[in-house]
């Protein structure tokens, strides 16, 4: 499998931003893989086996359990990661073409690195733990037993740092989020 030339991956812990960092970068022009919503599509047409395993096709009590039990999410990714990373390749590749720059968004990019290869850079979107803690609380009404479940099961951040081809502050406002990713897109080529 080749290396994907123009993409670039958008990750970051849960509560960095990520999702605000790549919406923004689609509002700019760039065309953006959507992982997520790639996994909603896989999730959806495999609704039968997901039953059998977890009884019950409802997102967060599923959620609840695989960050709770690696044994669950092992399963949970066993089942659906290799069709994800089929459907976002084939994307990458089309886009690729193109020859123009792309985002991919891929929350867990660094856990999942080896099935990822093909795409060697990436941004990471960086936010202390402690405004990350802040942000699912309030935004996402998560309890903190909730948020270090999901964090906990994650690389940590300061580690991440270490991997990525770029980071991107955002221990502030969505402006000053903006802000930065505007003065990344400047090094890069106009989408």
């Amino acid at each position: 499998m080749r290396q994907i030339s123009h993409g670039i991956v958008v990750t970051g812990g849960i509560g960095s931003g990520k999702s605000e960092a790549a919406n923004y970068l689609r509002s700019r022009g760039f065309a953006l893989v959507d992982s997520d919503q790639i996994s909603r599509e896989v999730f959806a047409a495999k609704t039968g086996e997901i039953v059998s395993f977890f009884g019950t096709t409802d997102r967060k009590k599923i959620g609840a359990r695989i960050f709770a039990d690696d044994w669950d999410r092992a399963k949970l990714e066993a089942l659906l990661h290799p069709e994800i990373r089929a459907k976002v390749w084939a994307q990458c590749l089309d886009l690729d073409r193109a020859g123009k720059p792309f985002f991919v968004d891929i929350p867990l990019y660094f856990e999942n690195r080896a099935d990822y290869g093909f795409l060697p850079r990436a941004i990471l979107i960086y936010a202390p733990l402690e405004t990350r803690i802040a942000r699912l609380v309030h935004y996402r009404k998560m309890s903190e037993e909730e948020v270090f479940e999901r964090i906990d099961a994650q690389i940590p951040l300061e580690e991440k740092r270490s991997l990525a081809t770029w980071i991107i502050e955002n221990d502030s406002t969505k402006d000053a989020l903006r802000a930065e990713l505007n003065t990344f897109i400047s090094t890069i080529a106009k989408p």
